[in-house]
């Protein structure tokens, strides 16, 4: 993973060095704000916002911050009282502007850092004597940690309605490091079940695609 980010940003910057010639870039904000509405449909959904600044002609950095928010988890007996933070870092490269359009692309990459937390309750049948003649209903909850570090690398397109509030969409890839944590002796019982809507637990690194859309606004 360290590798991979360390090759990322290499390239980067080498195009960036390279390419600093006199051309029109009127897409790259000095300042902005931005919104993910994308992140409140999310299995954990956080209210995600966004800070970019300009700090060259082609080059921004974009820090985005979120929390995460508990739409209907408790619900849902195996996700009860989602909690967390969603964390990332954006470098940016600005291609030219489209011609007479305040429109454009640009390439980044982001290393990401997700932890959230949330409450699993299990209902198990156990033995009130030690002949299991009676038995009896233990219900237990339990914290779960969901930890995930990633690193993106994508493609982007800023649109402008009119001369400050923006659209900004983004596609890619992101490679992934996912990690759940089970208090001692509590495995994981939804490990071996598939549910389309519902997580994959299993630790594990994979390269997935990645899509983003935000609104904001440019401060001048």
């Amino acid at each position: 993973m360290r590798y991979c980010f360390t090759l990322a940003l290499w390239v980067l910057f080498s195009v960036a060095v390279h390419g600093q010639d006199s051309v029109s870039i009127r897409h790259k904000p000095k300042h902005a704000v931005k919104w993910s509405p994308m992140h409140l449909w999310g299995f954990y959904p956080s209210m995600q916002l966004a800070y970019e600044v300009g700090i060259s002609e082609r080059i921004g950095i974009q820090v985005d911050a979120g929390y995460v928010l508990n739409f209907g988890g408790n619900l849902d007996e195996d996700y009860q009282n989602k909690r967390g933070v969603k964390l990332k870092t954006e470098l940016r490269y600005y291609f030219e502007s489209l011609p007479k359009s305040s429109d454009g692309f640009y390439m980044s990459v982001e290393p990401y850092w997700n932890q959230v937390k949330f409450d699993r309750s299990l209902t198990s049948e156990e033995c009130f004597d030690p002949a299991c003649q009676t038995r009896f209903l233990r219900y237990n909850t339990f914290g779960v940690r969901y930890k995930e570090l990633g690193l993106s690398t994508k493609g982007g397109y800023l649109i402008f309605f009119d001369s400050n509030i923006l659209m900004d969409v983004t596609v890619g890839w992101s490679l992934r490091s996912i990690d759940y944590q089970y208090p001692e002796g509590m495995e994981n019982t939804l490990m071996n079940t598939l549910n389309f809507f519902e997580p994959n637990e299993e630790d594990r690194i994979v390269l997935s695609p990645t899509i983003g859309l935000r609104v904001g606004y440019r401060f001048r």
